[in-house]
């Protein structure tokens, strides 16, 4: 070691015809007699002038339970929907205005409805000396919305949005960025009620200053649809920041300059312009020193999902055929793998009159890492006893550029909402490797582009009733070059002796047409929706495999090339009903049924030197001869049912159960032998297949952000029908793979969470626990055998939050694993942190982060001690500052950690970026 300092598809049946017509009937017969009214109208001051974001909420009569709330836009307009006919309270607020009361009736028999409701607000004089910041809850809760005083939980050391987040309690920000609120992850990071880039929020994050952030908003039950709220349910969780007054109608932002040793740099820039009816932001990153600028580059060319709803296309994208990196549980990559983020990001909104939006976000990222480690692999399975020894480096880089223009229509009732985007990108790695003591470099390019188009019209009929059309059109190609050096032809090829270089070329191409149109409704006592759709798609696959053999080029057989086609069309009709049962139970019942049709092409292309790519072949021509056609048509029926039960504010319950369909990949079906890596040969299962599943899920709240105390619980269980699995034939130096279909996979998962926080400690406690266990079947070296994995992780932490000058955050945890496959095999990581702050007075912040990771597996153990050092000076009420960060302080050179597989064991050590200083000059403006 190197020291480093076929199976044919099935699917459920439709009797008959009549189940659409009755399942029809059932959805729409409890739609009439919902009519309710809304509330809408406009905020100015005195002189007439519109006051934007003010906060508006509604209020039932005679209990005062808040049951709507919404905000003006940025020319004071606002629409709110009654739930129901009554008489309700309505109050709009701004942050120095005092505020005004008025009471409406909603759904008056005499039919003198409140259309439109004009509300002048005069300035309220702020005290703002005689504020203490302890004084008083830092959380208030108003219905779906949680908003957190910023001030009562920063300790100043904090420098972009995402350092504040994770110090809020309810909100995780793991080590890649991505923010969860109770367990769920977020859709969108708004600012000031908008959304300026989506679902790849993490450039917003990582990079805009903490320093203009007054308050953060959770906002539960998002929907993204204004005209939707309400009458969908809609389960999403968005984030909006509120920025401070004085950033408000402004210019404002935050650059930084720093540099270092060895070599390093930091340079960050960016900047802000919101005014009355826009809103720009810039953003520039550029540094090596492993700071993450927006994430990975696959996030920002394929944000699937549209806000927790299911539309047309969402999910559809091909799968990146670039190997994988080196890997290390429990440690962040940027600990072992030197990288080089660059990121340059312009978002703008404008808004044109009250009704018309228009965005346009225009982002390139890219990054260059470099990492070094061995591998040490004992095998222990079907009767075979070896080891296989790796040493790696690695060099990967990948660059994206996304520009979307959206426009949005919103007056009245009608919503339209028109969005296309481009997307370009270009990824690679290369390794310079040695496996048992012989070298196999390895080379891989990857292209990306596509095109995802969509437009939505939402027609809100009433307050309980709304009709949406949906159109989605996806363009998405990935040609891809894998070329791996000095492979051993006869440990693959009987015909072929001596080495060669093996070239893996692959071209696909996905494309998807999709149109819906659904129908929406609320009643007194639950909600009913209805989803008539059609979708068409095709992906394509052209693959070829060939050796160069002293200046030959070589191909194994026709088994080693193909053209696939699979398309895939349907028709669907599905239906969702929630019905109250009582005050605290609810039935949630789902049907979807549907007809489509399959055909699975595979065709040999020829094995001369000619290639041809997509663009050259012509996919709908007329099969020949030679060809292979699978498919047919197909009927499916997919249940899914649910139920709630809320006793009282602060527990609540859920069951539910739902039955799945999928398809695999399309070289998962084709019967083609494609080059994976330097030793090992894939084939797919020859055939289409939609594999079914069935997922229990039960689920347990306590507490709510007004108790300070927050307990989620869940169960799920996941048995899979059919699932693509592997049978092998493993030699110590290669590996055949043919995926074939299986039948029983058992995934079981528990996970608890508790989190609780004091505002007269000034503290918040966390604990965790999570355990999973799965069981499979596979074929190696013609023994089939079953596998059973299993994982146990419990972990706490506690972190401060005191006015004086010191605090800490400490914590531990604990993860367990194990494989069973006739032998048994586990391992033991312990990760325990500790961060101290100090503060002796308001200028200086002093912070010593350190983490101790400790691995026990085999009888061995072994660990590594990791420590940060920041020095930052602020004079206040200064808007410069500097900032010297020493990282791994005591220079450990490796990390050394080991894996329970289902075949043995893996040693892994990697190379640790060194020590590294770098001080660095920030300035707010």
């Amino acid at each position: 070691m190197k020291y480093f300092g076929e199976r044919p598809e099935r699917s459920c049946q439709i009797p008959s015809g009549a189940v659409f017509f009755w399942m029809g009937l059932a959805l729409l017969a409890i739609t009439p007699g919902l009519s309710q009214e809304g509330i809408r109208g406009r905020v100015t001051d005195r002189s007439g002038q519109p006051i934007p974001f003010a906060n508006i909420t509604l209020e039932r009569l005679p209990d005062s339970l808040m049951v709507g709330y919404t905000y003006t836009d940025t020319t004071g307009y606002y629409h709110l929907f009654c739930p129901s006919p009554g008489q309700y309270r309505v109050t709009f607020r701004s942050l120095g205005w005092k505020p005004v009361r008025n009471f409406v009736r909603c759904g008056d028999l005499s039919g003198r409805l409140p259309e439109f409701l004009e509300v002048q607000l005069e300035m309220q004089p702020l005290e703002l000396d005689t504020v203490v910041v302890r004084a008083g809850n830092p959380i208030q809760v108003r219905g779906d919305t949680v908003e957190m005083r910023v001030s009562s939980f920063r300790r100043g050391n904090e420098s972009v949005v995402r350092d504040v987040l994770s110090r809020l309690p309810g909100i995780e920000v793991d080590a890649l960025g991505n923010i969860r609120v109770q367990g769920k992850p977020v859709e969108k990071v708004l600012v000031e009620g908008d959304d300026v880039f989506g679902r790849g929020y993490r450039v917003l994050t990582n990079n805009l200053g903490a320093g203009v952030i007054d308050r953060v908003q959770v906002l539960r039950n998002f929907d993204v649809n204004p005209l939707l709220k309400g009458i969908r349910d809609s389960q999403g969780v968005a984030l909006n920041l509120v920025l401070k007054e004085e950033a408000k109608n402004s210019f404002f932002g935050n650059a930084a300059l720093g540099a270092g040793l060895p070599d390093r740099y930091a340079t960050l820039l960016n900047g802000a312009n919101l005014r009355k009816g826009s809103k720009l932001f810039g953003i520039g990153n550029l540094n090596n020193t492993g700071r993450d600028a927006s994430g990975t580059a696959y996030e920002l060319l394929y944000p699937e999902g549209r806000d927790g709803f299911e539309a047309p296309g969402d999910g559809l994208s091909l799968p990146s055929h670039i190997p994988g990196g080196m890997r290390a549980g429990g440690l962040q990559e940027n600990r072992y793998k030197s990288n080089n983020p660059e990121l340059a990001a312009v978002s703008a909104r404008f808004r044109g009159g009250a009704s018309t939006g228009l965005q346009a976000l225009l982002v390139y990222a890219g990054d260059e890492t470099t990492a070094m480690g061995n591998t040490t692999e004992t095998y222990r399975a079907a009767g075979l006893d070896f080891t296989n020894t790796e040493y790696r480096m690695e060099r990967t880089g990948e660059s994206a550029l996304m520009g979307r223009v959206s426009m949005e229509y919103l007056k009245g009732k009608n919503r339209l909402l028109i969005g296309n985007s481009l997307k370009f990108g270009r990824s690679g790695i290369r390794k310079v490797q040695e496996f048992n003591g012989r070298p196999f470099p390895e080379r891989a390019v990857e292209t990306r582009r596509g095109v995802d188009s969509r437009m939505e019209f939402t027609r809100r009929m009433d307050s309980s009733h709304a009709l949406q059309v949906s159109f989605r059109y996806i363009d998405d190609r990935r040609p891809s070059e894998n070329l791996v050096r000095h492979i051993s032809l006869g440990n693959f090829f009987p015909q072929m002796s001596g080495t060669g270089d093996g070239k893996q070329d692959r071209d696909g191409r996905l494309t998807f047409i999709g149109a819906e149109g659904s129908f929406l409704g609320k009643g007194p006592r639950g909600r009913v929706g209805c989803r008539l759709g059609f979708a068409n798609g095709r992906e394509h696959l052209l693959t070829r495999l060939g050796f160069e053999k002293e200046g030959e080029i070589r191909f194994p057989g026709p088994d080693f090339a193909a053209r696939v086609t699979n398309q895939l069309r349907e028709f669907y009709l599905a239906g969702n009903l929630e019905r109250q049962i009582g005050t605290a139970v609810s039935l949630e019942i789902g049907l979807r049924g549907i007809l489509g049709q399959n055909t699975l092409r595979e065709a040999n292309p020829g094995m001369g030197t000619d290639f041809p790519r997509i663009s050259e072949f012509n996919w709908s021509s007329q099969p020949q001869a030679s060809d292979r056609l699978v498919g047919g048509h197909f009927s499916s029926f997919i249940p899914r049912v649910g139920v709630t039960w809320k006793p009282d504010n602060l527990n609540a319950w859920r069951l539910s159960y739902a039955y799945d369909l999928q398809i695999p990949p399309l070289e998962d079906q084709a019967a083609v032998w494609i080059l994976e890596g330097y030793r090992t040969l894939q084939k797919g299962i020859g055939g289409f297949i939609r594999m079914r599943s069935h997922r229990l899920l039960a689920a347990y709240q306590f507490g709510n952000w007004a108790r300070q105390t927050l307990v989620n619980t869940s169960f799920s269980y996941v048995f899979d029908k059919e699932y693509a699995g592997s049978t092998s034939r493993v030699q110590p130096d290669f590996a055949l793979i043919r995926k074939v279909v299986y039948q029983g996979r058992d995934l079981a998962t528990f996970s608890a969470s508790f989190d609780w926080f004091r505002e007269a400690l000034a503290s918040n406690l966390k604990v965790k626990l999570n355990l999973a266990w799965q069981s499979f079947e596979d074929t190696v070296n013609f023994q089939k055998r079953t596998v059973a994995l299993s994982s146990f992780q419990v972990g706490a932490e506690w972190r401060t939050a005191w006015t004086g000058g010191f605090n800490f955050h400490a914590g531990s945890n604990w993860n367990l694993s194990s494989a069973r496959a006739g032998l048994v095999s586990s391992s033991l990581l312990n990760s325990s942190f500790l961060d101290l702050e100090f503060r002796p007075d308001t200028r200086w912040f002093l912070t010593l982060k350190s983490i101790r990771q400790r691995f026990r597996a085999a009888g061995s153990h072994a660990g590594t001690w990791l420590a940060d050092l920041e020095v930052r000076f602020q004079p206040a009420p200064a808007r410069a500052g500097l900032r010297l960060g020493i990282r791994n302080v005591f220079n450990a050179r490796s990390y050394l950690s080991r894996q329970a597989t289902d075949t043995g064991e893996v040693l892994t050590e990697l190379a640790l970026t060194p020590r590294m200083f770098l001080l660095e000059a920030d300035f707010r403006f």
